[in-house]
């Protein structure tokens, strides 16, 4: 197929741009670089182009680039029958996909790829672009194979070959100790391995002392499993399924890590099941004397609870409360958490309301910021066009582009970060916590047994008791924030608290 100009200026072009996440060549065109060059070869040669695709992926494997198939979708539907390219290589660096294009180009759907520097639209053109093409491919499997090369190497001297884990940070190509979550990530493993702390408990643990994961999220249990169960944190990493010794330090010992996989096989191995009575305060009371656990019986068609005197210097265990009487006792005290519905109602109304104003003046600002960097980036772009094309030397390309960088920074710095998902998430979230605060009181006295349960649970860890009398109470977030809160009639308090329950939930 041979296309004269008057056929050329009948063609439907397609404008697709590609810069691939994984190229270690930087001198790789940028997107806005190949767009503003292709728009303005369109606008200049004026040619009809109606579709416009431009993506950040790796052309190494097949059918991972969703706009590509677009286009490639058009073409055969005949809705256009040209594409636009700033080079060759952005098509496609597979066999498969380029494949795909020439067999289009033989079934006469694809009548021409043009670049701005050339016009590939007949057979031997075709040819010469298949040879294009395998050299791109063949660069590819190199790239690749270089790439496990060096993974393969990195691993044989002992260096990881990924992102650091929690504990440990990626510094100067190097895995070092991170000084702020590796002291959680010891802690963790020093406590399970005493024993009788379970993989939920330990979670919360964590998070009510600080850890959070990169995210600033909670750790959740399956996370904490996997940092227990992990090699890593005894200098040790799996690669292709092949166990390594790492170069980075050890955050626990070879016995501490033996003892805690232990503690794995002995928690999986089958127990005889036996029945037990449900007490619902088991669990949750401790003695305030001797910080023993308050345990239950069953007598005479009651429940009774009793220090249980582990250390023998108590003399609490010679009390027995009967549960009805324990009923009283923890619906007395947490009267005092439970919310005046008025004032909960009128600080969520009020706080939302001034959460939306904050969120949108920050997202405006975050829109104006945004948009001045991209321009600056846009600038940047355009001098190393310039160097590369040697229309300006390398002095004044250094002493430009180090001043739009200064640039970016202080831009950069006022950016605010809400960090919400957005506003009906956070309503929602402390909409729950009013609803239960104003419940408390109600589901305490009226409640069944696992709601009073399920209650207890979220709301503390646990309650000592000396005397009959709870003594004192560790609240579990959010609920110790409305400690002192939950029946004031100032409504600064309550918005203070509201902010600080956003706190807690900011992802």
């Amino acid at each position: 197929m041979n296309l004269t100009d008057h056929d050329q200026k009948n063609n439907k072009y397609v404008m697709y741009c590609r810069k691939s996440t994984d190229e270690s060549n930087k001198q790789v065109q940028s997107l806005a670089t190949q767009w503003r060059m292709l728009t303005d070869f369109v606008k200049d040669n004026d040619l009809d182009c109606s579709y416009f695709f431009q993506e950040a992926k790796s052309a190494m494997d097949e059918n991972n680039r969703p706009d590509f198939n677009k286009m490639v979708e058009l073409i055969t539907e005949g809705k256009v029958d040209s594409i636009l390219v700033s080079h060759l290589d952005r098509l496609s660096r597979n066999r498969v996909e380029i494949g795909r294009l020439i067999q289009l180009y033989q079934k006469g759907k694809l009548r021409e790829i043009r670049t701005p520097y050339r016009r590939y639209n007949t057979s031997y053109d075709i040819f010469s672009m298949d040879f294009e093409f395998m050299v791109s491919a063949q660069y590819s499997d190199r790239l690749s194979m270089r790439v496990k090369e060096g993974n393969q190497s990195k691993v044989l001297k002992g260096e990881f070959p990924g992102v650091a884990k929690i504990g440990y940070l990626n510094r100067d190509r190097k895995i070092v100790p991170d000084p702020l979550t590796a002291p959680f990530i010891k802690y963790a493993f020093e406590i399970f391995s005493q024993g009788g702390v379970s993989l939920r408990i330990l979670s919360e643990t964590l998070y009510d002392r600080g850890l959070r994961t990169r995210n600033g999220k909670k750790l959740h249990v399956s996370g904490v499993e996997r940092v227990l169960k992990a090699p890593f944190y005894v200098g040790k990493f799996y690669f292709n399924g092949v166990l390594y010794k790492g170069s980075h330090t050890p955050l626990v010992s070879e016995e501490l890590f033996c003892k805690v996989q232990e503690m794995f096989k002995d928690r999986s191995k089958p127990r005889p099941s036996f029945h037990f009575e449900t007490f619902p305060y088991r669990g949750y009371l401790k003695c305030e004397v001797c910080g023993c656990a308050i345990t239950a019986t069953r007598k005479k068609d009651h429940n009774y609870y009793f220090c249980t005197n582990r250390r023998n210097r108590c003399d609490q265990h010679k009390t027995y409360m009967r549960e009805e009487y324990i009923d009283v006792v923890i619906n007395k005290f947490f009267e005092h958490i439970s919310f005046d519905k008025e004032m909960a109602d009128k600080s969520l109304e009020i706080y939302v309301s001034k959460l939306q104003s904050e969120v949108s003046v920050a997202e405006d600002n975050e829109k104006k910021i945004k948009n001045q960097v991209s321009l600056l980036t846009e600038k940047k772009e355009i001098l190393v066009d310039l160097l590369l094309n040697k229309n300006i030397d390398k002095k004044l390309y250094e002493s430009r582009a180090s001043k739009i960088d200064t640039e970016i920074k202080e831009l950069e710095r006022g950016l605010i970060r809400k960090n919400i998902e957005n506003v009906e998430s956070v309503r929602n979230y402390v909409g729950t916590i009013k609803n239960t605060g104003i419940s408390i009181k109600e589901m305490l006295e009226c409640g069944d047994t696992e709601v009073r349960k399920d209650l207890l649970s979220s709301l503390c860890w646990n309650l000592s008791i000396r005397d009959g009398e709870i003594a004192s109470v560790q609240y579990k977030m959010p609920w110790k924030l409305f400690e002192n809160v939950s029946k004031s009639r100032e409504i600064d308090k309550w918005l203070f608290i509201g902010e600080q329950v956003r706190t807690a939930i900011l992802v």
